[in-house]
């Protein structure tokens, strides 16, 4: 398992200080190295929670935590977004409208839909 101590003694001046607490902000070290220290950590945890997610007697709530954690950490917050084609059509119209002549913007309308309905 990960040692703390192993960091440094100015990790914890770095995350815990507070100027208004009489801390001094800003002290330890970068950020980068505050962030490879915890991922390193993580990754040294990452075996005991794989243990814990496949331990059939462990609790249902201490499997579902375990599982939570590794998703968590090792997809970030995903966020996707799905456009229909033609909400994705109509914001190129839009976009485009102004480049394009009105005699020529149905035929560019058409064989854009033509075009993703492809996709």
């Amino acid at each position: 398992m990960a040692d703390p101590n192993n960091y440094g003694a100015n990790l914890g001046a770095y995350l815990g200080n507070n100027g208004k607490k009489g801390g001094h902000p800003g002290a330890g070290r970068p950020r980068s190295e505050v962030r490879d220290a915890f991922q390193a950590a993580g990754a040294e945890c990452l075996p005991m929670l794989i243990a814990i997610a496949n331990d059939k007697s462990k609790r249902p709530k201490d499997i579902i935590d375990a599982i939570k954690a590794m998703l968590q950490y090792g997809m970030g917050n995903v966020v996707e977004v799905q456009l229909s084609n033609d909400r994705v059509l109509t914001a190129i119209a839009r976009a485009s409208a102004k480049y394009i002549k009105p005699e020529d913007f149905k035929a560019w309308e058409e064989d854009c839909k033509k075009a993703i309905q492809d996709v």
